[in-house]
């Protein structure tokens, strides 16, 4: 790579490793019907590396709900982002959901996830995670379209990236406006 970083590590400038974030894969997925506002996912990538979830999206009075989990494994570090170890195994699991009150469009949106190296080395942290919350509103006001204003809290606490890092712990806080 032309960063001077070797080429697993230059990845992850398209191919973020944080939990739940990572990038597309060479897999064969399968996403059910629709049933009662669920749908399950499940998929199956090269070098046994899998993950199933499930999703929900509907109404509960005035409001909207979303919410979605999934958990995942992979024995191929190249795969997964989860380290370069010739005996490896990593597993990751998250869930996220957002609600919004429709008539007023206040919403709430939060998620967590967690990823675990399982064959790391001794005395190096084996697990990522990371969770959120973020509030705001989302009104037509005027018409350009819908715009969002928020508040949000991330905290993630990095494990061990053999070779890389031995963990971290990052707390972010953000607000903006978007205009759809």
């Amino acid at each position: 790579a032309t960063t001077g970083m070797p080429e697993n590590d230059s990845l992850r400038l398209v191919n973020n490793a944080t939990p739940g974030q990572s990038g597309r894969r060479e897999v064969v997925r399968y996403d059910s019907p629709h049933f009662s506002g669920f749908v399950v996912s499940a998929a199956w990538g090269i070098d046994d590396l899998w993950d199933v979830g499930l999703t929900y999206s509907g109404e509960v009075g005035d409001f909207k709900i979303t919410a979605k989990a999934g958990y995942g494994e992979s024995t191929d570090p190249a795969a997964s982002n989860c380290g370069t170890a010739t005996e490896f195994k990593c597993t990751w699991w998250g869930a996220a959901g957002t609600a919004m009150h429709e008539p007023t469009g206040l919403y709430v949106y939060g998620g967590y996830g967690s990823q675990k190296i399982e064959t790391i080395a001794a005395g190096l942290d084996d697990t990522s995670t990371t969770w959120f919350v973020q509030s705001g509103i989302e009104r037509k006001w005027h018409e350009l379209g819908k715009t969002t204003i928020f508040g949000e809290y991330r905290q993630d606490n990095a494990g061990a990236n053999p070779g890389t890092t031995k963990g971290a712990d990052l707390t972010f806080w953000a607000g903006g406006v978007v205009q759809n």
